[in-house]
């Protein structure tokens, strides 16, 4: 009868063989392109962590500390040959 320790030990078998060989084949490549391969590998990690939560903004969070000029809403002297 197949146990299932022999399934969980063949797939660890299986995984370590993986990268073994993945590791062979990394140290196969010239140094700069090892170099590019680990900087792929960290972008592929950098995709599969969780992305953090904004924080929500509080409403009004800056009353006061912007000033809008009071001529703000005055027409702009270079249109002034547009306007009737």
């Amino acid at each position: 009868m197949y146990k299932w320790t022999n399934l969980i030990n063949n797939h660890k078998i299986t995984e370590i063989m993986e990268s073994i060989a993945l590791y062979t084949r990394i140290n196969s490549l010239p140094e700069n392109l090892r170099d590019e391969a680990n900087d792929f590998i960290d972008f592929l990690l950098s995709k599969k962590s969780p992305k953090k939560k904004k924080k929500m903004r509080k409403a009004g969070f800056l009353r006061g500390k912007i000033k809008i000029d009071p001529t703000f809403k005055e027409p702009l002297n270079d249109f002034k040959e547009y306007m009737p």
